[in-house]
């Protein structure tokens, strides 16, 4: 009788280990950032208003890159107007960032990958080295993995860097966005 219930005992204990090590390693794989360098632009992915437009105008007035580009996500506003982008543009120009730096790249983009092969696009139409994308932390990696793989290798270069002030939602949150970083990683779209 005695082995059964060390036997649960370990097994309950084995159990809380991997729920207090996932719990301290999922945020920590979801959140990479990148050391901050001077690129062709900074990239404001869509969400997280007004943070991260906040964080590009930070970096662009540290110099960290001579223009800001935005994305058009259809899904944001009502007949045909993208609320996201436009409110961004508001806020970095709120920001003393001057109107004509801040470039709306063609095309629209439903979802991250999306929006990153947009950017993309324009990275190597432009023949730049690397852009510096902000974006929430727990969607760092996500970013990060849709880049690589979708760009078959570094190059051009994503720098990810994070809207600090980006609304953290929870768990809830982290677990969806591990569950799409995993999907990214595996090569699955989405």
């Amino acid at each position: 009788m005695l082995l059964p219930a060390r036997g649960a005992l370990v097994l309950v204990l084995a159990v809380a280990l991997l729920g207090i090590a996932a719990y301290v390693a999922v945020p920590w794989w979801l959140t990479p950032e990148d050391r901050a360098e001077r690129c062709a632009a900074v990239v404001v992915l869509n969400g997280d208003a007004p943070w991260r437009a906040d964080e590009a105008a930070r970096l662009y007035q540290a110099g960290a890159a001579p223009e800001i580009w935005l994305t058009i996500d259809p899904r944001s506003g009502t007949m045909g107007s993208d609320a996201g982008t436009t409110s961004n543009i508001r806020q970095l120009v709120a920001r003393s960032v001057p109107r004509d730096v801040i470039h709306v790249l063609p095309g629209t983009a439903v979802g991250t990958r999306a929006e990153l092969g947009i950017v993309r696009s324009e990275t190597m139409r432009r023949a730049a080295g690397c852009v510096i994308a902000v974006t929430s932390p727990v969607h760092a990696r996500r970013v990060k993995v849709t880049w690589r793989h979708d760009a078959g290798g570094e190059t051009p270069r994503l720098v990810v860097r994070h809207a600090p002030n980006a609304g953290y939602t929870g768990w809830k949150s982290e677990a969806r966005e591990l569950v799409l970083s995993v999907r990214a990683l595996l090569g699955f779209p989405r």
